[in-house]
């Protein structure tokens, strides 16, 4: 008997739910929806939910004064916005309209221009299709659902970029792969009047890739060596820090350093990299000498 009575009072109070439910009107059912969303703003299912019954209410839900002030604020930004993080802003607004009257086809339109303007364009086709399903007439979710197809076009053209991008970087790194890491350097000098070599000891280098150079730093700091890639040819660039003549060229006697261009040869196993130039080492570029400077693995 126990038992049957549990059942029969289970049973009743389900039937009392279900009939306080069917009692409640439409607006009392979009209230409690969007009560319910606030606490899910994720929940895309009840979203498409409110959005529908919103449209089916005759006459059309009202629109709270708080969420028109943020809507009114969102266009404002939209208008006056000189970059992305102004737009996010703006997006931050309609959304806030959009917790409170989460029915509203124009807060969703308007978002939905504002996330493609900023490029967030799975956002944007996805805002798009709630505000199709506000029923906002036929013309305006004709344009709707075209603005959908172009979204869909970018996005196309967008992916087809970022594997463009990929394949150029994949190029590049088989052209460049094997110039990072650890190097020694020699740098031996000989005077141009035919006097002997004088080495110096060899030093660890580290070349490191910094958008489209390859820098090569001594262990003890400074770059001396930078390699350059455009279409896979690479030129190479030495730091001088002192008056310097190239081959065949006058001798300049700069103040401050600069990045100039010399020749590199390279080894068949690419473990042997050599360069050299001419070198003034007084200030009226009297005294000159030959550098040879020599890389390896």
């Amino acid at each position: 008997m126990k038992s049957t009575s549990k059942h029969l009072v289970f049973l009743l109070t389900c039937l009392t739910l279900a009939a306080n439910v069917y009692a409640q009107s439409p607006r009392e059912q979009l209230s409690q929806l969007v009560e319910q969303l606030q606490k899910s703003p994720g929940d895309t299912t009840l979203r498409e939910r409110i959005v529908k019954l919103g449209a089916e209410l005759k006459p059309a839900p009202a629109i709270p004064e708080e969420a028109r002030r943020s809507f009114v604020e969102g266009v404002t930004i939209v208008k006056s916005a000189k970059d992305t993080s102004s737009q996010t802003l703006a997006i931050e607004s309609f959304n806030e309209a959009l917790k409170i009257a989460p029915w509203w086809g124009d807060a969703y339109y308007n978002l939905a221009v504002t996330q493609e303007l900023i490029g967030q364009l799975a956002d944007a086709e996805r805002t798009l299709k709630w505000f199709i399903l506000s029923n906002p007439g036929e013309s305006d979710a004709r344009d709707a659902q075209d603005r959908i197809y172009a979204i869909a076009a970018k996005q196309k053209l967008a992916a087809a970029e970022t594997v463009a991008k990929q394949e150029k970087a994949d190029r590049e790194k088989s052209v460049y792969d094997w110039l990072l890491g650890e190097w020694r350097l020699n740098d031996e000098m000989k005077e141009v009047g035919g006097g002997a070599y004088s080495p110096t000891p060899a030093v660890s280098v580290q070349s490191v890739k910094e958008g489209d150079r390859i820098i090569f730093r001594r262990s003890g700091g400074g770059d001396f060596l930078r390699a350059t890639l455009r279409e896979q040819v690479i030129t190479w660039d030495h730091w001088m820090d002192i008056p310097y003549q190239l081959p065949n060229r006058p001798i300049r006697c700069p103040e401050d350093g600069a990045w100039n261009r010399v020749e590199v040869t390279i080894s068949a196993d690419k473990k042997h990299m050599n360069f050299s130039f001419y070198q003034s080492h007084t200030g009226t570029c009297g005294h000159q000498g030959i550098h040879y400077y020599k890389l390896a693995r």
